[in-house]
Order: structure tokens, then C-alpha cells, then sequence
């Protein structure tokens, strides 16, 4: 990110955070910040956490869905820099901000408690529940395989 964007580098995460305690914050704030540049992925985002947080909200609770969400933010953020860490070279780390982690934990928790439900994939074939968290989870599989920054 350029010096325009200097308060969302402040607030995303990177390997070196992991090495740092005293920033472990950001593996809370990058997930409430997004990149200016990508409203899709913000709109996407908040769209999932809308349409799977609210049924969950209901049946567990306020307080219950919040603590679910910020810890699924804070893993997934966790689980981003370790992985840069341990096999990417120093060079090439890469910043991440946005509630993909968390938004994707709430999907799949939506999709673990009512595998039967119906959903409208591409808000046209209806699916069991259970077939997009296989496909969710397959995507995160195979980005996970994708060679990263660095390597050959």
C-alpha cells in the first residue's frame, strides 16, 4: 500500500506481527479494515456476514456471535502471517486486511448447523447447505496450494 493509504498499513497484518507482541493487535484491526481499492470484496463480505450472521445471531446469541466472529478474525489473521512466516522468503511478506477469515468461519458454522438448508448458489440453484461448505472449503484448499509470493 502507498504512503495515501498510510492508516489501513497501520492496521493490517503481516508475518513480522507474529514476531512482534506489542502489535498483536492487528490481527484484530485488519480484520474491521479493507483495502480502499476493492469495494467488491467489502460488499461481499459484509453481504455473507448479513445474509449467515444474522441466522446465527439469532439462534446463539448476540454476545455468543460476537465472540465467534472476533475469534474466527483473530485465527484467520493468525493463520495468514504464520503461513507467509514459515514459507515465504522476508522479501516478498505480504500485508492483509479485511473479514474474510471471520466471514468465512461464519459460513461455515451456518453451514454446520443446518446442512440440509437450501441455498440459492449464484442466487439461482438451490443447494443443500452442506455442498456449499464443501465447495467453500475446497476453494480455501486449493487457494491454500497456489504457489505464494517468492516461490517458483
Amino acid at each position: 500500500m502507498g504512503p495515501e493509504h498510510w492508516l489501513m498499513s497501520k492496521l493490517a497484518v503481516s508475518p513480522a506481527t507474529l514476531t512482534q507482541p506489542w502489535m498483536w493487535w492487528q490481527f484484530l484491526t485488519a480484520g474491521f479494515a479493507h483495502d480502499p481499492n476493492s469495494l467488491n470484496h467489502i460488499l461481499g463480505n459484509m453481504f455473507g456476514l448479513w445474509v449467515f450472521g444474522t441466522v446465527i445471531e439469532q439462534v446463539r446469541g448476540r454476545r455468543e456471535f460476537l465472540r465467534f466472529y472476533l475469534v474466527a478474525i483473530v485465527l484467520g489473521n493468525v493463520c495468514f502471517a504464520a503461513r507467509q512466516f514459515l514459507f515465504v522468503p522476508e522479501q516478498a511478506w505480504a500485508e492483509a486486511l479485511g473479514a474474510s477469515g471471520g466471514v468465512t468461519a461464519v459460513i461455515v458454522l451456518f453451514v454446520c448447523m443446518f446442512p440440509k438448508q437450501t441455498l440459492l448458489l449464484f442466487f439461482v440453484l438451490p443447494v443443500p447447505a452442506w455442498l456449499v461448505g464443501l465447495l467453500i472449503i475446497g476453494m480455501d484448499v486449493l487457494g491454500s496450494l497456489r504457489p505464494l509470493p517468492g516461490q517458483v
